[in-house]
């Protein structure tokens, strides 16, 4: 970007159009006297790219920027830049008293480029740096050289590291993205709040929402229950009475049947107390086999399967560990390698290849450097070939001729500064003895005057001596009094400061002297820098020239070239070395040791070493499971033995070929048996002859049954009449209680008795009373269905009520809540995945960038450390060394000094810590222009106190080293000190000088390529 031209219609004491740009490569230096305009016109550059200050809340007791800058001769307040960006011809116009922008492209407002937020950042949208960042490093107001503060500016060189486009920079977007962990716009929040509070909140709601909704359903599905009873009440009480006459019924018919059971079962009990006792007759002999026996047989048996089974599995084990030595035994036969493989082979390769890696690695680096390095080189004007060249040319070169060399500008300065001085004096020693003779001529005028006068009265008495009344003495005396006193003067004039006369001539004699001197030594200084040129065979004018860049660029860059080709001398003979460690464990293998094998062949013998140790497992586990497998052969054999003749203490003998488990299974079977004998005798037998009834119980049993039958009897008299009662009217009545549910707690009541009085209009009544069918429930359950179906009627109308008032209610109420409670679960359901993912997407996009980051924040220092270095031994700085940790702070080394830049603030002179700063401020602006776009380079009197030999290499290095790159707008006071300095330049037409005219009318003028 290049700043072509601002026009000011009202700014401090500026107005009217000043130029700024000096065409590329050139140096547009501002040179006016002090009180100009020159520092307030870099503040009109300043605020029409970044605006001003206009907040007085901020200033507290100060005067804001807007304030400071309004035009002293009232009218307009604003300014318009133009400038061309990327070759697109841009103009910004600022109205500063309304504190408006725009931003034109020709004919077009472009100015929402710019816009961010409510606000038009102009100036960083060009640039890419806040105004902090600009004024930390491009721009150098006056007095301002050293910086202090570098938070700005180390944000802007990380950007450039970060994002190699330079729009934002991994800390920054880091920042922002926890900024939006915590600024969150959620369901649950009021405003803005972190995402972890949001998804908090929304399980929360949530859990209460689905935990009200699950009580709000539970409750409806049991009032659905009692909404269904309230429809099935009626038909309840229809079949109650039916369901009471059923159940007297039904107990008295279960009543006699027990009875009659239960004398059924003492029969059944006398005929097999009978039984039982003549099968103990029959099994008398095997209740006689021993128990000890048995359990001895039976855990030889136990034992045989447990020999089998370890014989079996032994044997399996044995044949997989055979298989397995094969396979490891054929891996390590396909591995090709001459022997086995040791620990030390393994780490003698090992270290072979980690110490060929590191080398490798370091060599590609270096060599990176050194191509770095002569590219950095041919960029400087020279080829490694003719850098070499001019070395070899000056190689030759006395400690006198460097001497010569290196202070020739300085002593020319010095021998002109003394002539100069001398001349001077000689002026005024001169001048001196002129005002003595003036003095000197006075004194004798003046005396000669005096006697004159004197001789006037003298005259006239000698004349008229005879017509005058008195005597002529009396005339005579004033004017020989006159006469004496003007001889006096007369004579003093000739003595007046005869003596400082006589001092002022011998000191000119002796100025005369050495400035002769001074012009003969000025004179030898000339014949031996042309001596000098003629042995190195270039001309006079290009002899300093070619030895500043021989100093400043092909000997320091020599140097470090020199360093790296060494350094990769030695790092090919680690590799050699490393290979030559490795040359016995590479005896394994049958070829030669080479370096990019070695990370396979440790690979291999890692393997191998695995593979070895596997197959000899596998060995040793093959012998060991074989050796179980006979041992498990021979113990099933003994076991084999020992149950056979365990069986034949038992009575169950087998012939040599016949199987022991035919044997086993008849032992079993005589087992079975005999346990079947001794239970019947000594459990059920006795349990049978308990179960028979007594003979006095046996007779009370059938005088019940007799009673049961005169009851039974009774019932089927009153159940006539209550035929006779439904023929008269109970059709009805009974197809009406039959039509009921028979739901509810006596349901199955209900169902037997409809079964029972179904069609009793019909023939015959007694032909319906249940006689035959066993009922299926016992007497109790039957008199606790009396009891409920008694209760029920009793609470039947109360809860009828009741239950009506409290479905009335609850409908209303889930009607009202439960739409409410699943729009509330959907949202928060939502909301809650929405949260989540974000959280999830912004961690992973944050933690990416934190370690992305730290990888490139370690280029940015080592590369503005070389620049700024180059940038210091352009200006002539005697500080050897400068550099930067990752966070702008300073490190200097003068001599054998290092200090950090407080220390250097209180060590160096201001001339001397000035160029310092200035090579860094140059160093951080081409880093920052070769990231964000050429960024044009503003110094206000950067050189205030630098001497004249630093001044002139500063002019030269931006002439050199940074115009060709960027624009520079050099602003400066000293006119006969920049007026000599540009006289010393070759090239000093590129050294541009523009003035700042002052007034309503008044227009910048430029001065081209002549001597301003």
């Amino acid at each position: 970007m290049r700043l072509k031209r601002l026009d000011i219609r009202g700014f401090g004491r500026l107005r009217g159009s000043f130029p700024l740009d000096a065409d590329s490569g050139n140096v547009a230096l501002l040179l006016e006297r002090n009180e100009t305009g020159k520092s307030t016109l870099s503040a009109a550059i300043l605020a029409s790219l970044y605006g001003m200050e206009s907040d007085r809340r901020k200033a507290r007791d100060r005067m804001v920027e807007r304030d400071v800058y309004r035009p002293w001769e009232g009218g307009p307040y604003g300014l318009t830049l133009y400038l061309e960006k990327d070759g697109e011809e841009l103009a910004i116009d600022r109205d500063l008293e309304r504190e408006t922008v725009r931003v034109l492209s020709g004919g077009s407002d472009i100015t929402d480029r710019f816009r961010q937020g409510l606000r038009v950042a102009v100036g960083e949208g060009l640039l890419g740096l806040s105004r902090e960042q600009f004024e930390r490093s491009a721009f150098v107001a006056q007095g301002e050289v050293v910086w202090s503060g570098t938070e700005g500016l180390t944000e802007a060189l990380q950007r450039i590291a970060d994002t190699r486009a330079g729009d934002t920079t991994a800390a920054a977007a880091i920042a922002a993205l926890e900024a939006a962990l915590a600024g969150y716009e959620g369901l649950t929040l009021r405003g803005r709040g972190r995402v972890d509070t949001e998804i908090e909140r929304c399980l929360k709601v949530l859990e209460e929402t689905r935990t009200q909704f699950a009580a709000l359903t539970q409750q409806r599905a049991r009032m659905a229950a009692k909404i269904d009873g309230l429809a099935r009440r009626k038909d309840e009480a229809a079949s109650r009475e039916l369901q009471r006459a059923a159940l007297r019924h039904e107990k008295s018919r279960a009543e006699r049947m027990r009875a009659d059971d239960r004398l059924a079962q003492d029969d059944q009990r006398r005929q097999k107390v009978a039984a039982l006792e003549a099968q103990l007759g029959d099994g008398a002999e095997l209740l006689a086999l021993g128990e000890t026996s048995i359990n001895v047989a039976e855990a030889a048996w136990t034992n045989v399967q447990g020999a089998l089974r370890a014989a079996r599995e032994n044997d399996a084990e044995a044949d997989d560990a055979a298989q397995r030595r094969n396979e490891a035994s054929t891996r390590r036969d396909g591995l090709h390698l001459r022997r086995r493989p040791t620990e030390g082979d393994r780490d003698a390769l090992q270290s072979a290849r980690v110490r060929s890696f590191d080398a490798q690695r370091e060599r590609q680096r270096f060599e990176g450097l050194l191509q770095s390095a002569v590219s950095d080189l041919q960029v400087q004007g020279f080829t490694l070939e003719q850098a070499r060249s001019l070395a070899a040319s000056f190689a030759d070169l006395s400690d006198d001729d460097r001497l010569a060399l290196a202070s020739r500008t300085r002593d020319e300065l010095q021998l002109r500064q003394q002539q100069e001085e001398r001349e001077e004096e000689i002026d005024r020693l001169r001048y001196a003895r002129a005002e003595i003779r003036r003095g000197q001529q006075s004194r004798k005028h003046f005396g000669i005057w005096l006697m004159l006068v004197g001789m006037l009265p003298v005259l006239v008495g000698l004349s008229m001596h005879v017509i005058l009344p008195f005597s002529p003495l009396l005339l005579h005396a004033p004017g020989v009094l006159v006469i004496l006193v003007g001889m006096g003067v007369y004579a003093s004039g000739t003595r007046y400061r005869k003596r400082e006369d006589a001092q002022a001539r011998v000191q000119l004699e002796r100025l005369g002297e050495i400035l002769e001197r001074l012009l003969g030594d000025t004179q030898q200084r000339a014949q031996a820098w042309a001596d000098l040129a003629g042995r190195l065979g270039c001309l006079q004018p290009e002899l300093e020239d070619h030895y500043r860049r021989l100093r400043a660029v092909v000997e320091p860059a020599l140097h470090h070239i020199e360093g790296l080709q060494a350094r990769l001398d030695e790092l090919a003979a680690m590799e050699h070395e490393a290979l030559q460690s490795c040359a016995r464990a590479w005896t394994l293998f049958e070829d030669e040791p080479a370096a990019d094998l070695l990370a396979e062949r440790v690979e291999l013998v890692k393997q191998a070493t695995e593979v070895w140790a596997e197959a000899d497992r596998a060995g040793t586990a093959a012998d060991t499971a074989r050796w179980r497998a006979d041992e498990s052969k021979r113990r099933l054999a003994e076991r084999q033995r020992e149950a056979r003749e365990a069986l034949a203490t038992c009575g169950v003998r087998l012939a040599d070929a016949e199987p022991l488990e035919g044997g086993v299974r008849r032992l079993k079977e005589r087992v079975v048996l005999a346990q079947r004998l001794e239970q019947l005798r000594d459990v059920t037998l006795p349990e049978q002859r308990a179960s028979v009834l007594a003979p006095a119980e046996r007779g009370r049993l059938e005088q019940r049954v007799r009673e049961i039958d005169a009851d039974l009897s009774r019932m089927e008299a009153e159940t006539l009449g209550l035929r006779a009662l439904l023929a008269g009217g109970g059709g009805a009545t009974a197809s009406r209680l039959e039509g009921g549910s028979g739901a509810g707690p006596s349901g199955a009541a209900g169902g037997v008795a409809r079964a029972a009085f179904a069609g009793a209009s019909g023939a015959d009544a007694a032909s319906r009373l249940p006689r035959a069918p066993r009922p299926p429930r016992p007497i109790e359950q039957i008199d606790a269905d009396l009891e409920a179906l008694a209760a029920s009627e009793r609470a039947e109308q109360q809860a009828g009520e009741t239950d009506r008032a409290e479905a009335r209610a609850f409908l209303a109420k889930y009607e009202a809540e439960a739409p409410r409670l699943m729009e509330s679960i959907a949202q928060h359901e939502a909301a809650l995945q929405r949260a989540e993912q974000f959280r999830e997407a912004v961690v992973l996009a944050r933690d990416t960038l934190a370690r992305i980051a730290k990888e490139t924040h370690r280029d940015w220092a080592s590369a503005l450390n070389r620049t700024t270095q180059e940038m210091l031994a352009g200006l002539g700085s005697e500080v050897r060394e400068l550099r930067f940790d990752e966070h702008l702070g300073i490190q200097l080394r003068q001599g054998q000094q290092v200090m950090t830049g407080s220390q250097a603030a209180q060590q160096l002179s201001a001339g001397a810590l000035d160029g310092v700063y200035l090579a860094a401020r140059l160093g951080v602006s081409r880093l920052l222009s070769g990231g964000l776009g050429s960024l044009p380079l503003l110094l206000d009197d950067p050189f205030s106190n630098a001497d004249d030999v630093r001044l002139v290499a500063g002019l030269r290095l931006l002439l050199d080293a940074i115009a060709p790159r960027q624009q520079v707008v050099l602003m400066a006071c000293q006119e006969a000190r920049y007026k000599w300095a540009r006289a010393q330049l070759q090239d000093a037409q590129r050294l541009v000088v523009l003035r700042v005219g002052v007034g309503a009318d008044a227009d910048a003028s430029a001065e081209g390529g002549g001597d301003a």
